[in-house]
């Protein structure tokens, strides 16, 4: 009767060692990014230019799909900087780093000026799908842009 008692113990001990563990992990989650939604928690509508309840800015920002885009040796910067040149009236140009990407470049008398952030967009070169509003969740991660890893060990 005495090694059946140790055993019945032994079980308990570890069951609760186990028990503690598993609660740690529970208390303790570790997410990883939505690859479904590319954690931005919402999905596409399907309308034209829709990426997770967004479009293009329709303002006239700098944006990083602007055709153009070449690498420029300009002193202080790094040679594979790229830059989009503006060319003013007189046949100079301007011109303006990735760096700037959402700000609004317009010609003032005759010569192209940064204006800083776009008004439209706020400088992140997109606005809410006016289709569907930014409101389709991700069925994925339910608009978290994240999935909890269940028991994952770090």
């Amino acid at each position: 009767m005495r090694g059946a008692a140790t055993r019945s113990v032994l079980w308990a001990v570890l069951g609760l060692m186990l028990l503690a563990l598993v609660g740690q992990r529970l208390l303790d989650p570790v997410y990883e990014p939505c690859a479904a939604c590319e954690h931005t928690g919402r999905v596409s509508c399907g309308a034209d230019g829709c990426a997770h309840g967004s479009v293009p800015c329709p303002g006239r920002c700098i944006k990083a799909d602007d055709p153009g885009w070449e690498r420029m040796a300009v002193d202080g910067h790094p040679p594979d900087e790229l830059w989009l040149r503006f060319y003013n009236v007189d046949g100079t140009f301007n011109a303006w780093s990735r760096a700037h990407i959402g700000e609004v470049v317009e010609m003032v008398d005759g010569r192209y000026v940064l204006r800083g952030r776009c008004p439209v967009c706020a400088g992140t070169t997109r606005v809410a799908c006016s289709t569907c509003n930014a409101a389709r969740m991700c069925p994925t991660c339910r608009g978290r842009g994240r999935l909890r890893r269940w028991l994952a060990w770090r």
